[in-house]
């Protein structure tokens, strides 16, 4: 509660995402916390929804360095770790039928 507390007031209580107003309703781990098992404020942030899904998309270049140094990347890196964890959350947010 105190990290959450923290990065909302470090944001001001917006979308960590460059220039984004929107209010944040995810804090992500930057560095995913299933191979960093840590909230390090350091590399969580409190994200809207769609940067969190780009996150996800791995489409945030330099996502682990603070967000005024992240930017948009056209195409993902289809390897990894990271991108095998981003699969499974990204299949958690699709709907079942």
């Amino acid at each position: 509660a105190k990290e959450k507390q923290f990065l909302y007031q470090k944001y001001e209580g917006r979308c960590a995402f460059p220039e984004c107003m929107k209010l944040p309703e995810i804090f992500h781990h930057t560095r995913r916390f299933s191979l960093n098992p840590s909230h390090d404020p350091d590399f969580v942030v409190p994200l809207c929804k769609e940067h969190e899904r780009l996150a996800h998309l791995g489409l945030i270049e330099n996502e682990e360095r603070p967000p005024a140094e992240w930017r948009l990347k056209m195409e993902r890196e289809k390897v990894g770790a990271k991108y095998r964890i981003d699969q499974n959350v990204l299949s958690m947010y699709r709907p079942r039928s």
